[in-house]
């Protein structure tokens, strides 16, 4: 029959995906096109997510699906270089595993869920003490890169209805943070929490507004490693005076021609920006155009 769900089934999925479109939902914060704009709150940065530089990964998934409660696992490749475009195909030393459980449930009547995810990656990686023994001054992480270094770590992500037009959620997450970050982005700790609201109140009830706040750290390793000078992929700055990096962040979003186009602004402010007190506070001002065909 055309568009029945059965209650309960299981799903297989093999192919390039995005895993993020799996693993990780939330209603109210995961798709930059309208909504929260900071890589920490699409998704847990802790989850060091396996992906190409577009966000891209050769994968194996498979669901089990209920009314209430789902649970996937997906065995995905991993880039060959950190942050790179080309996928490791040397499987047997180089993968990532990432499983989670997913339950919704109804208080009063109002929707909620709860996700915890385990991931575990190995792949090329370097090793942020090994690089400050080889050279304390200007430790540089590739050149203790080899196949066998690990990382892994947990994430519980929540939401909840709390009327009819507004929502909020609340994300943790934390990874060992001893190697190098390999696909997504150099945060081994954070915590969020905001809020959505649609316009209903002021007759726009396809649009929606949204307050969020995130905070972010560093492991141990990882940071020492940058105050001795190193540079990852996308944090270095010859040093650093360390203080966890914190983002607030408003966006509003309209919904414009039979709500297939979008219009956002949004605002970011940021302080300790790269985990540095000696950088910013750093305003951030945004405008976003999505369209849907």
């Amino acid at each position: 029959m055309a568009g029945y769900v059965p209650e309960k089934y299981i799903s297989v999925t093999f192919g390039k995906i995005a895993l993020s479109d799996y693993f990780d939902d939330n209603s109210y914060s995961h798709d930059p096109r309208t909504q929260f704009m900071s890589w920490a709150l699409m998704a847990n940065g802790a989850w060091d997510y396996p992906a190409n530089t577009r966000g891209y990964t050769d994968a194996f998934l498979i669901e089990y699906k209920t009314t209430k409660d789902e649970i996937r696992y997906a065995l995905a490749l991993v880039p060959a270089e950190a942050n790179g475009n080309e996928l490791d195909y040397k499987i047997g030393k180089a993968h990532s595993h990432t499983i989670e459980y997913d339950h919704r449930y109804m208080i009063h009547s109002k929707e909620g869920a709860v996700r915890v995810l385990a991931f575990y990656t190995v792949a090329n990686m370097g090793n942020y003490n090994e690089s400050i023994h080889l050279n304390p001054v200007a430790p540089d992480i590739i050149a203790t890169r080899k196949y066998g270094n690990n990382k892994y770590g947990l994430a519980i992500n929540t939401e909840q209805s709390l009327s009819k037009n507004i929502g909020a959620f609340v994300r943790a997450g934390w990874n060992d943070g001893n190697n190098e970050t390999w696909a997504f982005t150099e945060i081994d700790r954070t915590i969020s929490i905001g809020a959505v609201s649609k316009g209903t109140k002021w007759k726009r009830p396809n649009d929606e507004v949204g307050l969020a706040y995130v905070m972010s750290g560093l492991s141990v390793p990882h940071k020492n490693y940058l105050k001795a000078g190193g540079y990852g992929f996308m944090l270095g700055d010859g040093g650093l005076n360390y203080g966890p990096e914190q983002l607030t962040e408003l966006y509003y979003s309209a919904a414009l021609i039979k709500q297939r186009l979008f219009l956002s602004g949004a605002y970011q402010f940021i302080l300790h920006p790269g985990y540095n007190k000696d950088r910013g506070p750093v305003n951030v001002f945004s405008v976003r155009v999505h369209m849907e065909i």
